[in-house]
């Protein structure tokens, strides 16, 4: 049960156009963020940035899903693994890139961004810059933003991720 009431899905908040726009639909997380005076906005406009920089798109969900699992977020978890499959469907992946930014991504959460000489070492010899070095960082933080939250109110996952969720299980 979620412990913060989402905002209703009628109120007219910019975030929520915002949100239908980019996902066709408005996901429970957003009318949860949207009890905070900026939070909507914040994961949102994270979101977009995080879209134009150099961490490829399926690395992105893949990060996220890692985030998620680190932190114990189901929504996330569940939300972002049906995101990774329909980018893997679709995208030109550079495997890879991918899997050098997610195992990247997975030492910079592991060690809080305190990352070894020879982290770093390793990710440049992997064709990881510092742009997107960077560029990783900004995607952890907003996948944390989303999954202290989403933990915080237990937001409950929309139907229609569960019966997309339930439909790929028994694919």
């Amino acid at each position: 049960m979620t412990r913060i009431e989402p905002v209703r899905a009628d109120a007219p908040l910019p975030a929520f156009d915002t949100a239908r726009g980019r996902y066709g639909w408005l996901p429970n997380t957003i009318r949860v963020m949207a009890r905070g005076t900026n939070a909507a906005d914040l994961y949102l406009t994270a979101g977009e940035f995080n879209a134009q920089g150099s961490v490829l798109p399926l690395a992105r969900e893949r990060i996220a899903i890692h985030v998620a699992e680190t932190n114990g977020c189901e929504y996330c978890r569940t939300a972002h693994s049906l995101a990774a499959r329909a980018v893997a469907r679709t995208a030109d992946a550079d495997n890879r890139g991918v899997e050098a930014q997610v195992e990247f991504a997975a030492r910079m959460l592991h060690a809080r961004g305190q990352l070894s000489d020879a982290d770093l070492d390793d990710a440049r010899a992997a064709g990881i810059d510092a742009q997107t070095m960077i560029d990783v960082a900004a995607v952890i933080a907003e996948n944390m933003l989303g999954n202290l939250i989403n933990n915080l109110a237990r937001t409950e996952l929309d139907p229609m991720l569960r019966q997309r969720a339930t439909r790929e299980q028994t694919a």
